[in-house]
């Protein structure tokens, strides 16, 4: 495959879920930086009346207040979102729980249940507004490379990151933010070290 020139951006973002949208918008609010942000996944599933989307994200307060302040969190509420007033988290053997509610803040909620593909499609929307982000939607990453400080000549910069994406794409940056979930294919290209274990959630 015949590799074009590649593109140059201050900040190169993989992964266009709700971390990498949200980041993105962040920065692009503070700064001018030049920001590339890549997903894989074309389309966001549309669900209607009584056709939920399985995934869901419990919203905290906090969350919500970030979502505010990229101008998001309306057209969230314009689509769905249930409020929840009461929370209980309890551990596996049984010997210990905690319980939260909204009375003992003094709040009318704790925050909102909000459907993932609700929540992507509104920042997805949003993130127009921003003439630095490049969003490059429907191209995967194929491959990357980090080149490390002790390749560089003494006295000279570190040469920038490359992302070569699937369709032929170069990107270049000096900065590569890895947002691409749980099975992150960047994160394994990269070899990037993890700690993980199993909670036993449900």
């Amino acid at each position: 495959m015949v590799r074009s020139i590649a593109d140059n951006y201050d900040l190169i973002i993989v992964g266009g879920g709700i971390v990498g949208l949200t980041l993105s918008q962040l920065i692009a609010q503070k700064t001018s930086l030049t920001i590339a942000l890549v997903e894989a996944s074309e389309d966001v599933s549309v669900y209607s009346g009584e056709n939920f989307d399985p995934r869901v994200v419990a919203l905290s307060t906090r969350s919500e207040s970030i979502f505010r302040s990229i101008d998001v969190w309306t057209k969230v509420k314009q689509q769905r979102a249930c409020a929840y007033k009461n929370m209980y988290v309890w551990d596996g053997d049984g010997t210990g729980k905690l319980e939260f509610s909204c009375d003992d803040l003094q709040q009318k909620h704790l925050g909102h249940i909000v459907e993932n593909s609700c929540l992507v499609s509104s920042l997805r929307e949003c993130l127009n507004r921003y003439n630095n982000v490049t969003f490059i939607v429907g191209d995967g990453v194929e491959s990357a490379a980090v080149p490390s400080a002790s390749e560089a000549p003494l006295g000279e910069e570190v040469q920038n990151v490359r992302v070569d994406l699937m369709s032929g794409r170069q990107l270049q940056s000096r900065v590569l933010i890895a947002a691409d979930g749980g099975q992150s294919k960047l994160r394994n290209l990269l070899e990037m070290p993890i700690r993980e274990w199993s909670y036993g959630q449900k």
